[in-house]
Order: C-alpha cells, then structure tokens, then sequence
C-alpha cells in the first residue's frame, strides 16, 4: 500500500502552495493533524513566493478571503521557508520539488496539479472537503 511504502521514508517533506494554506480556513480542516494522519512524520516547507503571494491577498482581498489569507500568514510562521526567486509560485513548487529529496506537493490548484502529475512530482490534495489524498510515489 502507498502509506505503507511511505512510513518507511524517515521525514518526508511537503511543500506547500497558497491554495492548500487556504484550506483550513475555507473547510476547518487541521492540515497537520490530517497530513500526519496520511504520512506520519514530515516537514513543511514553504517557499518565499507563496508567502509573497499570501500577503498580496491579504492586502489586496477584503472580507473572508482576506481574513484566510491573514490566517494563512499566521499558519506559515511554524514552518520551514525555503528562499526562491521565483515570481510564480507554481514553478517555484516544481522546481523544489524536483531538487530535495522525498518531496511532495500539496495544493488545490488544479492546474498545478496536472503539470506535477506530468512531471512524476507526487502530489497531496484535497477531496470532499474533509480529507487529503496523495497520488504518485516518492523519489
């Protein structure tokens, strides 16, 4: 089973886009706790450029999607920042996916979600607003 395969890696690492930052606000989710139920240990990552795109929401959004980005901005404080120089965040998260070992993706962008299907980058996201799914296998 894929779970199984994957407890057997140490800490795996999961880099986070904005929209999976988003999530716990839009459907009270607790993202740790459901990605450790999926994973058992890992270590978030987020890249500057995320973070530089949740404060544009933050500034430029009113209303709900303005106090999730707020939320969101407090949740990254815990986790592990990775510098890029990326202007896009979706090639940021691929980029670093491909370069640190046992990586994954986790978003809700599906888009982004495609183009890391297409590159093997396995990927974690969200499914019927409750709970999270992994597709691929770790490098």
């Amino acid at each position: 089973m894929a779970i199984d395969r994957l407890r057997k890696h140490k800490i795996i690492k999961v880099i986070f886009d904005t929209s999976i930052l988003l999530t716990p606000f839009e459907f009270s989710i607790n993202i740790d706790f459901e990605l450790e139920k999926l994973l058992g240990s890992f270590e978030a990552f987020i890249p500057t450029c995320v973070i530089e795109e949740l404060k544009t929401l933050s500034e430029k959004t009113t209303g709900k999607k303005k106090r999730n980005a707020n939320a969101a901005l407090k949740l990254v404080e815990k986790y592990k920042t990775i510098e890029c120089k990326h202007r896009e965040p979706d090639k940021a998260l691929i980029e670093i996916a491909k370069k640190l070992p046992k990586a994954i993706v986790a978003t809700n962008d599906t888009e982004l979600i495609q183009k890391l299907r297409s590159r093997n980058i396995p990927v974690i996201y969200l499914r019927g607003k409750n709970r999270f799914v992994l597709e691929g296998e770790l490098r």
